[in-house]
């Protein structure tokens, strides 16, 4: 399922709760209706801490969550 919909909503609270600004600047998707539910996204980048200079902590080409059961 594309994430189209609640795209900016995932970033944004995914970004809040690292405290950084993320941009996801590829595709992103998830898989929810499945035993294992997962998210992809591609091209990511994640910026520095506020205590740190202004720059990128990281540049990732496609990572993915897998949601797995206790």
């Amino acid at each position: 399922m594309h994430a189209g919909y609640f795209r900016e909503l995932f970033v944004r609270f995914t970004a809040s709760g690292m405290g950084r600004q993320i941009e996801v600047e590829g595709s992103l998707s998830a898989h929810i209706f499945s035993f294992n539910p997962q998210l992809i996204a591609e091209r990511i980048s994640i910026s520095n801490p506020a205590w740190m200079p202004v720059g990128l902590t990281a540049e990732v080409e496609k990572a993915s969550i897998v949601f797995d059961k206790p």
